[in-house]
């Protein structure tokens, strides 16, 4: 944080600066999170774990609630779908 002593001081202008490049930083993540492929996307822009690791868990699960949620995300998936499919029916 800037005191009021600080403002307009050199320490001032690179603490500034050094936020400027953070934010922009954290929006370029946000950005190219936000146009990625689906299966190849992250849960969240700071996730490691992608849409399809996380579908596989859901099908893993195998509750009514994960299998729906499954479902949702892995439209126009035909594999993905057969897989929960073939999970919701008794063996």
């Amino acid at each position: 944080m800037i005191t009021r002593h600080e403002f307009g001081t050199q320490k001032a202008g690179t603490q500034w600066a050094n936020r400027c490049v953070i934010r922009a930083h954290v929006w370029s993540r946000v950005r190219r999170w936000f146009v990625m492929r689906s299966p190849e996307r992250t849960i969240s822009p700071n996730s490691k774990m992608t849409v399809r690791d996380y579908i596989e868990r859901c099908i893993e699960w195998g509750s009514e609630g994960s299998l729906d949620e499954a479902e949702k995300l892995a439209a126009g998936n035909a594999e993905l779908l057969r897989r929960i499919a073939a999970k919701r029916s008794p063996p």
